[in-house]
């Protein structure tokens, strides 16, 4: 094997085009395969850092307008109070903190949880310790567990901390324990850096209604013992409580499974895809063998004569073959390397569990084992090749070069399947393109372009009654609205485009009251006056709200199209009442145009608004948006006068989450954009290759025909005969390439269903489109060696006949 080796370095060192050529179509097949492996391995096959993984659940409430969705307080006592099947659930709930430490007011995602959370998870801290059992009762003091990422970012990893206290929210936390940067929960964005408990007593926990809080439980038994007796539970609570739980029930589904079960198919898909531009490039390499093969009968039919065996020559051509695939692995590493670390700078947020890509064993493991079935898969034809040589034709060979008609026929079959692998992705990235623009070309109810947003979330403490944070967001917005260039400004509880919003029940005057699961639906919006304008969201009809719709005055609502549509059905609702949350009747003051409020591509929901100044959310603590429209100046420019507008009212307060409008929009469309330009990599990476492949066959085949050529000019057929006869052997590879791609395209497509939007798997002009597209590939690759056919001189090739 060592000879065999030295011998093989020797051999392709002494062809450095070939070997080049080859190396580089592996690295590239190789590389891209092994990125994208890599992006797998730490988003579905990567451990979670907990103990027992396998045994943590996550529960969910269910309800049938919106699905599944989180728990009350109430319901998630029941739930711990009366299950046999778990060792313990724990509640929590995504929040943000005003650190105050360490320099400048700063925004912190954080987790507010049950005290068993960090026991549940089996998690330990690196420093001090975690909750105690019952500190996350009513009137114990607050503490705090920060991640080992903040303790060094802000405290310059001070060991004293730990013992300390710190401002949160203008109120004193002792920090009791620092957890690993490795620890992650949750593991859905955005990646919390401290961890608070949650003291189940604010005045929503009495209110069975109010669902805010997520579970996570460990496991005791098998899943569908759980299921069962969740779904006994569920039923029990319904009877119990009707006017809050009927039509109410609860799903298990494994922890893993609701981090990365949208993404699986997606993933695995990508790997498909990929797998074909290796599949691509092993056909190159191998079409290269075989005829680098061809050119050694000379070679090996000595070989032969002088004792080799057939078994010999194969395991020559093998060593060859692997060594290529391994100096391929080398270079697609470093490609992996790059690729990978690409892919999560530009998409990392659109993937959970992707803040880095670990390249460990299971990387490098798929890397090698790429390297040895690429090795075996593309060495194998010209080691057959080889072991067949045939002693007296190779010595009688004359000094060009032949190959079989078999072996030639097999070159042309794989040149083939090149092309029908190179339509079938390139027919995907079509389709995806076409989704992506579709979406793009949607309208989504606002004007995104000179609007700039930023929030802002008011600590409890501080800010106790909707009096107090109304009179905050006021004296911001008239701030705001005063700084040159601004045309617009407001506050919203939630942005368009946003994962997240308040939703519920509510009433229509005259109308007989439903029961729970069938009364009207509608996502409800907190805004500000000057919303609308700052959006360019269009009032249809009535008034929009102004500064006397406060506290004292009658309740006003806004209503979007959907809503006046689907309840009222042609008539004007103006002036018509309804109750939200049974907070008293308001009187319906306008009607807006629909906004695209969760997705682009996603039906508007019924959606009712309402004056901030009339809608106390104190106690919930949340985050309002502010959005400001520029009118001569780049929105970018107001973010320094904007934070210190709001340091003017409040210097702890610190303003996040700076974003243009139009960053928003690009962000909720970044998934389909991540699997277009992926899907259009590796389509372009195919279509070079198959251009390649058949650029190959068909310069070899004019070696071969060389001295027939030369007799046909001699003879006096014109060079565009000529011509016509290599491009036509080349536009035959492209239509069975195409007619089997086409097939195969008509078959797999389905699989994209899921990710398409306003084009069907089989769109007729996408499917056309690619098929001429790599026609003309085809017959482009062919005209080269078409011409040096035409261009031969008869005298100089009819020498040797």
């Amino acid at each position: 094997m060592w000879h065999d080796l030295r011998y093989a370095v020797r051999t392709l060192a002494k062809s450095p085009a070939f070997t080049i050529v080859a190396i580089l179509a592996l690295t590239l097949g190789i590389g891209a395969n092994t990125a994208i492996f890599s992006i797998v391995n730490g988003v579905l096959l990567r451990p979670m850092p907990y103990r027992d993984a396998s045994k943590l659940v996550r529960l969910y409430e269910t309800y049938l307008p919106k699905g599944e969705g989180s728990v009350s307080t109430l319901d998630f006592r029941d739930w711990r109070e009366q299950n046999r099947v778990f060792d313990g659930l724990a509640a929590y709930h995504p929040v943000s903190r005003n650190l105050q430490n360490a320099g400048d007011a700063e925004r912190i995602p954080a987790v507010e949880a049950s005290a068993n959370l960090f026991d549940l998870l089996g998690a330990k801290p690196i420093q001090g310790r975690t909750f105690l059992p019952d500190e996350d009762q009513p009137g114990k003091p607050p503490v705090v567990v920060i991640g080992e990422r903040l303790w060094k970012r802000r405290f310059a990893s001070d060991p004293k901390l730990v013992g300390s206290t710190i401002t949160l929210d203008a109120q004193q936390y002792a920090v009791v324990g620092i957890m690993p940067a490795e620890f992650e929960f949750p593991l859905e964005a955005p990646r919390a850096d401290m961890w608070a408990l949650a003291h189940l007593d604010k005045p929503q926990d009495a209110n069975r209604g109010s669902h805010y809080l997520f579970v996570v439980g460990r496991l005791k038994s098998e899943l569908p013992l759980a299921q069962q007796q969740m779904d006994d539970i569920g039923r029990r609570l319904a009877k119990q409580y009707p006017e809050k739980n009927e039509g109410r029930g609860v799903k298990v589904t494994p922890l893993s499974e609701t981090i990365v079960g949208n993404v699986r198919p997606t993933l695995v898909l990508l790997m498909g895809a990929v797998g074909f531009v290796l599949l691509i490039a092993c056909a190159n390499v191998a079409n290269l063998l075989l005829a680098r093969a061809a050119a050694r009968k000379k070679e090996l039919a000595v070989r032969v004569a002088l004792g080799a065996g057939r078994a010999r020559l194969a395991r020559q051509f093998l060593t060859e073959s692997l060594l290529l695939a391994f100096a391929g692995g080398a270079g697609g590493f470093l490609v992996a390397l790059w690729g990978a670390d690409l892919l999560v700078a530009l998409f990392g947020s659109q993937l959970p569990r992707l803040v880095s890509v670990p390249f460990d064993y299971r990387v490098f493991g798929f890397l090698l084992l790429v390297c040895l079935l690429t090795g075996v898969a593309f060495g194998a034809a010209p080691a057959l090749a080889a072991s067949r040589t045939n002693l007296l034709d190779g010595l009688q060979e004359s000094g060009r070069a032949s190959s079989g008609r078999g072996q030639r026929r097999f070159r042309s079959l794989v040149v083939v399947g090149e092309i029908a692998l190179a339509l079938m992705l390139t027919v995907g990235a079509g389709l995806l393109m076409k989704t992506f623009l579709s979406i793009m070309h949607i309208g989504s109810g606002f004007v995104a372009e000179n609007v700039l947003t930023a929030q802002v979330s008011l600590p409890h403490e501080k800010y106790p009654t909707a009096a107090a944070s109304s009179r905050f967001y006021d004296l911001v917005l008239d701030r705001v609205r005063g700084i040159p260039g601004v045309r617009a400004a407001g506050w919203t509880l939630a942005l368009p485009l946003q994962t997240w919003g308040i939703n519920g029940d509510f009433e229509i005057e005259g109308r007989r009251a439903d029961k729970a699961g069938k009364a009207p639906f509608a996502e409800f919006r907190e805004i500000s006056p000057g919303y609308f304008r700052a959006l360019g969201i269009p009032v249809l009809r009535g008034r929009d709200f102004s500064d006397q719709d406060g506290q004292e005055s009658h309740l006003a609502a806004i209503v979007n199209q959907s809503l006046a549509n689907r309840y009222y059905k042609g008539r004007d609702p103006i002036g018509k009442r309804v109750k939200v949350w049974r907070d008293g009747w308001a009187e319906i003051v306008g009607v807006v145009g629909d906004v695209k409020q969760a997705q682009l591509n996603r039906k508007t929901d019924p959606e009712i608004y309402i004056p901030h100044r009339q809608l106390d959310l104190s106690a919930f603590a949340l985050p309002m948006s502010l959005v400001v429209s520029s009118a001569k100046v780049p929105p970018e420019t107001l973010t320094s006068a904007i934070r210190a507008a709001v340091r003017e009212v409040d210097p702890d307060q610190p303003i996040y989450g700076v974003k243009t409008m139009e960053r928003i929009v690009a962000d909720s469309v970044s998934g389909r954009r991540l699997y277009f330009v992926l899907f259009g990599v590796f389509a372009s990476i195919a279509v070079v290759l198959a251009a390649a492949g058949i650029y190959g066959v068909m310069s070899y085949l004019v070696t071969q025909r060389t001295q027939e050529i030369g007799i046909r000019l001699a003879l006096g057929a014109q060079q565009s005969a000529i011509a016509r006869l290599v491009i036509r052997q080349g536009l035959w590879m492209g239509l069975l390439g195409v007619s089997l791609g086409l097939a195969g395209s008509l078959a797999l497509n389905r699989l994209f269903t899921g990710l398409l939007y306003g084009v069907k798997p089989t769109d007729p002009s996408i499917l056309f489109a690619v098929c001429v597209f790599l026609l003309a590939v085809a017959i482009a690759a062919s005209y080269i060696p078409a011409r040096r056919a035409m261009n031969l001189d008869p005298i100089e090739t009819l020498k040797d006949v």
